[in-house]
């Protein structure tokens, strides 16, 4: 993912400050490795606890699901 590229995340919940929040949160920083993916599609492929689902080549559209595990 080039500095210039930004990923929207839309959502039907309400937003909430993440230090009211009681989920955890990961960062995924695709500078680390700059070289292994194509796009920032490929990079989340890499979490399990995402489903993505491209509806564009490129992974300019997609739909993203987040996967409950009950720990």
């Amino acid at each position: 993912m080039k500095a210039s590229d930004a990923v929207t995340v839309t959502t039907s919940i309400p937003p909430i400050p993440l230090s009211e929040s009681n989920r955890s949160v990961v960062t995924m920083d695709t500078r680390e490795q700059p070289l292994l993916y194509n796009n920032v599609t490929d990079y989340m492929r890499q979490d399990t606890s995402l489903n993505l689902q491209s509806r564009a080549a490129n992974g300019v559209q997609a739909d993203l699901s987040i996967l409950r595990y009950d720990v």
